[in-house]
């Protein structure tokens, strides 16, 4: 599923031979603001085949360049997010075996202020391609968000300091026993981590295993797969008249069977920051069918 096309420049295309790793075929280049030919940092590169799968992604580095590998030749466009900037992608381009491919990309800066949402009576949650403009652009920036998180975490290990709470609790929300906390210290990419996107969407969000029940919470991995995408329907969700924040609301689509999630995402109004995710669960159990179960992930 493709969100709304963008347009793009492209400042330079050439073929250079490149002998160095046999049967690895290669794309590199540097990605510009259009309008102020600077290089641009904080950006992220896939390499896309014939068939819109995503290959290979990566962050760009702070001078703008970007290197993206394959271990196949064949057909490929290189795809450019960058939060605040329409996303681009580059022509097909057929990489030959051993071929290292200079794609130098502009990119086009887009007004990130968007009009305060007006309430109405109701809310149309539709797929995303058919959501309407303002969804596309929020979702598109949020997705560029976590998937940024996503390849950061791939290669960074963090100290960290996680601390777990596990409290009793019986129904309908009486603590049966104290709370207790757990502290641990390591190196981590990462705090949490869910479990796959084609396991959530094959069983949902809370699933059955031989320990016990989990209820997953959605990382970065997750919300910005396509997976997601496909099995949710959007809408632009409703913030406070002087709020600063934009969102869009997320539920299970139509016909989906398996415990899920809904919720808002949050970003700042003016930026396009990721702030927070709010969710609920969704088709699980009546007993436990309340609105306080769910979380917020900052």
């Amino acid at each position: 599923m493709r969100l709304s096309r963008s347009t793009g420049w492209f400042l330079g295309c050439a073929v250079v031979a490149y002998g160095q790793h046999a049967g690895a075929q290669s794309v590199q280049g540097t990605v510009r603001d259009s309008a102020l030919r600077h290089a641009l940092g904080d950006f992220t590169v896939q390499l896309v085949d014939a068939n819109d799968v995503v290959l290979v992604s990566a962050l760009g580095r702070d001078d703008g360049r970007y290197f993206l590998r394959t271990s196949l030749p064949g057909e490929y466009r290189v795809r450019v997010r960058r939060i605040g900037y329409q996303r681009v992608e580059s022509p097909a381009l057929v990489l030959a075996r051993d071929e290292l491919r200079i794609v130098d990309i502009a990119v086009r800066q887009v007004p990130a202020v968007l009009d305060p949402m007006r309430a109405t009576d109701a809310r149309r949650c539709a797929a995303l391609d058919d959501a309407g403009a303002d969804v596309a652009t929020i979702w598109e920036a949020a997705r560029t968000a976590l998937l940024n998180v996503s390849l950061a975490d791939s290669g960074a290990r963090l100290q960290m300091r996680v601390r777990e709470f596990s409290r009793d609790v019986a129904l309908p929300g009486r603590l049966v026993s104290n709370e207790h906390s757990v502290q641990r210290k390591g190196r981590s990419g990462r705090p949490y981590v869910s479990s796959t996107p084609d396991s959530i969407e094959r069983l949902g969000f809370v699933q059955t295993r031989e320990d016990g029940t989990y209820y997953l919470a959605p990382d970065a991995n997750v919300l910005g797969s396509e997976g997601f995408v496909r099995t949710h329907c959007f809408s632009r969700a409703v913030a406070m008249p002087d709020a600063d924040d934009v969102g869009v609301s997320f539920e299970p689509a139509r016909g989906r069977r398996v415990p899920d999630i809904r919720g808002t995402v949050w970003l700042d109004r003016r930026s396009l920051e990721l702030r927070r995710v709010v969710f609920q669960y969704t088709g699980i159990a009546s007993p436990l069918r309340r609105p306080e179960i769910g979380g917020t992930v900052q």
